[in-house]
């Protein structure tokens, strides 16, 4: 384990180079809530189990299909993965204000937490409740941001590592929704490695990076990545498609890289053959409606 952890920080050094940097307001690591801390992990349970509870009672209420949002910020050492959470959730927001959503991450808290902690039991638990009370017509959209090698995304709380979240694990994990329609987005290094395990017909998966390529905008202050920033920034536009966006933010990441003499990330995305109409449609038509998702028709074929 410390093997890979080791090789994790080398390819991760691009993520990390201010690791002992703060701002004045967050706390450090070492003084950081964890799962270790009773209280703490007491706090966690209640609030998981607050949002759940929340989330079930809306959805009874709503009679046509509902977006269900699960955001995960799985990293203690950057503002950034707190901050990308925050931000697809806002956008997530705006298309559909009857979104029900978990958000959890490891922002650094040294007395009181406001979120549940962002690992694989929590993650595991959202997926296994949605599958138990989805409907045919609803739309699951999946982000977490994290470090991330190949192919796993890491866990750190505080300034403890917790168990990586396999790719092998989050594809059985996932298999508690079915064919629920989903939108994955990985905002990770080498996040392009999960995408072979995650493939299926009724997904959609964004990554921040190929497989073999770091990603960027993970130093501890700054407040996105940048492929959350790049997508779901101020020039995303939910009238434009899933795929649109993409191809808009992939072109301003490659431009940002260039200018600051980055190795290219090279973002990625997959389309499952039943999601290729939806991949092309309004992001703001298909989740504020979260209609069935039609079957790929002559007309629609590419």
């Amino acid at each position: 384990m410390k093997i890979i952890s080791l090789l994790l920080c080398a390819a991760l050094t691009v993520c990390l180079p201010h690791s002992q940097l703060f701002a004045a307001d967050q706390i450090p690591l070492a003084k950081a809530l964890t799962p270790e801390h009773p209280e703490a992990n007491a706090q966690s349970k209640q609030l998981f189990n607050q949002q759940l509870t929340q989330n079930l009672e809306r959805a009874k209420q709503i009679d046509q299909g509902r977006l269900w949002y699960a955001g995960l910020g799985l990293d203690s050492g950057s503002k950034a993965f707190r901050g990308d959470v925050d931000l697809v959730q806002r956008r997530i927001s705006q298309i559909n204000a009857s979104r029900l959503s978990f958000v959890m991450d490891n922002h650094p808290q040294a007395k009181t937490l406001d979120r549940p902690f962002a690992h694989f039991g929590n993650l595991n638990e959202v997926v296994k409740n949605i599958g138990k009370h989805k409907r045919e017509n609803d739309v699951l959209v999946l982000f977490l941001s994290a470090h991330g090698n190949v192919p796993f995304l890491a866990t750190e709380i505080g300034n403890q590592r917790y168990a990586d979240i396999q790719a092998s694990q989050l594809a059985s994990t996932l298999e508690q929704v079915k064919d629920l329609p989903t939108l994955i987005i990985i905002s990770a290094c080498h996040s392009g490695s999960l995408i072979p395990a995650l493939e299926k017909p009724t997904r959609i998966i964004l990554t921040a990076a190929a497989k073999e390529k770091t990603s960027y905008g993970c130093q501890p202050l700054s407040n996105n990545t940048f492929f959350v920033e790049e997508y779901f920034g101020e020039a995303f536009d939910p009238r434009l498609s899933v795929k649109a966006n993409f191809d808009s933010a992939r072109k301003r990441i490659s431009e940002r890289e260039t200018a600051e003499k980055l190795i290219p990330s090279e973002p990625q995305i997959f389309v499952g053959e039943k999601m290729k109409a939806v991949a092309d449609k309004a992001m703001n038509e298909w989740l504020s409606l979260a209609l069935p998702t039609p079957p790929a028709s002559a007309k629609d074929a590419k």
